[in-house]
């Protein structure tokens, strides 16, 4: 596989640290493998905020103290 194949298969990934943008590179079946991905994350946030207590009441129970 040469390396501009290779390119074609990561996906970019942008995130602020502070008052700078970071780009990291990762491979696109890293990404299908994710727990979480960009719209389940902010959906859960979303519903973090409209419904904190009954957000963190599911939580709560998922979390192991």
């Amino acid at each position: 596989m040469t390396k501009r194949s290779k390119r074609k298969k990561e996906k970019k990934i942008k995130f602020k640290e502070s008052h700078k943008e970071v780009i990291i590179k990762t491979k696109t079946d890293w990404l299908k493998k994710a727990l979480v991905n960009k719209k389940k994350y902010e959906k859960n946030y979303n519903n973090s905020i409209k419904n904190n207590d009954a957000f963190w009441k599911k939580e709560g129970k998922r979390i192991t103290w």
